[in-house]
């Protein structure tokens, strides 16, 4: 079953970038399940999914997805899977994130959710 929800996140990937918006309305429910998971990978891939997603669809309704990464936030069992639904959360809420962080294909989870830190870190020191 982990295997297949793994490939199920992969494949939902690999079809967002070059999916028209019905392709990306069907990705939401797989990866509201992928959220779900109790594969720790499996939620981390979607919670790096979800943020890709709203980066190169910010106009796609991901009201629900956003609710899940919310409740991630308190409830992830793993402190790295509250901090990236954390950061995802964020930058999907904020029209000012999504707008400076660069469409750039990211392939390396890390160095997406890196740079969403970053972001985080300099509006917080601006603000003082």
């Amino acid at each position: 079953m982990k295997t297949a929800t793994l490939m199920m996140i992969i494949l939902t990937s690999m079809t967002l970038m070059a999916a028209g918006n019905s392709t990306v309305e069907n990705a939401l429910p797989n990866l509201e399940r992928a959220l779900n998971s109790d594969n720790h990978g499996v939620v981390e891939s979607a919670i790096f999914m979800s943020a890709k997603l709203k980066l190169f669809y910010p106009q796609q309704n991901t009201e629900s997805l956003e609710k899940l990464l919310d409740n991630l936030t308190d409830t992830g069992e793993t402190e790295t899977i509250r901090y990236k639904a954390y950061l995802a959360f964020q930058f999907m809420t904020n029209a000012t994130s999504l707008a400076n962080i660069e469409k750039e294909d990211y392939k390396a989870s890390d160095q997406f959710f890196r740079l969403l830190a970053d972001e985080k870190e300099n509006r917080l020191l601006a603000q003082q």
